[in-house]
């Protein structure tokens, strides 16, 4: 279980010091992992919140059939937990994600690694995108996958 007031502060302290920088495609602030307290090992993705708070629930839906997709089609996925995290009397949708070693992220493998273990990491990324593409007309919800290879 999450404490959602030491997460809050986790989130104010690194908007303090860091600011609050948008991601490229602007949903989200830029993921961030915490260099100490309870959330070290954690990446933690803060979006914008809505004022609707139905549309906020739904997305907490959305997020939970997305994971049991991902689940049951296979996908790799490590530990994670979406919550609208109550923030100056707004709930804020935040992903919080049990950080990977930075050892076994395909980016800075395929970047010293050769050329044949490149090839195969790439084949078997394949491989869990095509498995989730066959399986994913079982699902009743809308869902998409769009994996990026680069992370």
């Amino acid at each position: 279980m999450i404490d959602h007031a030491a997460l809050a502060e986790t989130i104010r302290r690194h908007e303090a010091a860091q600011g609050q920088p948008i991601s490229r495609l602007g949903y989200f602030c830029a993921p961030f992992r915490p260099a100490e307290g309870p959330f070290s090992e954690h990446v933690i993705k803060v979006y914008r919140g809505l004022p609707d708070a139905g549309a906020l629930d739904r997305l907490a839906a959305a997020h939970d059939d997305y994971v049991a997709a991902l689940r049951e089609t296979g996908v790799p996925l490590p530990e994670t937990t979406f919550l609208l995290l109550e923030s100056e009397g707004a709930r804020v949708p935040v992903i919080v994600q049990e950080a990977l070693p930075e050892a076994s992220l395909m980016r800075p493998r395929m970047q010293a690694e050769g050329l044949e273990a490149t090839l195969e990491m790439m084949e078997a990324a394949g491989q869990v995108i095509a498995r989730f593409w066959n399986a994913a007309d079982r699902f009743d919800t809308r869902i998409g996958f769009h994996p990026s290879i680069r992370n």
